[in-house]
């Protein structure tokens, strides 16, 4: 169980900010925030007319790296219209 709360805790980010927690407390905090960067993955490829459902499933697998590379890519395609 602490190799996969470790896991969980890379992929979310949690491991950065909280390298010290109880493996269980990790896991479940891992789980929650890897929901939280799905949810913000599909409102943000929604907005920029990208395909919702993949970049949520990007976030839910990708964590925040899925998030880092949505922001730059809708601030690039963004940058492109004006």
């Amino acid at each position: 169980m602490t190799s996969l709360a470790h896991l969980g805790g890379l992929v979310s980010g949690l491991a950065f900010v909280a390298p010290n927690l109880d493996p269980l407390v990790m896991l479940a905090t891992s789980i929650a925030v890897q929901i939280t960067h799905a949810i913000v993955c599909r409102v943000f490829a929604g907005q920029s007319g990208r395909n919702g459902p993949r970049w949520m499933l990007a976030g839910l697998l990708g964590g925040v790296g899925a998030v880092a590379v949505l922001l730059y890519l809708t601030e690039r395609q963004d940058r492109a219209a004006r």
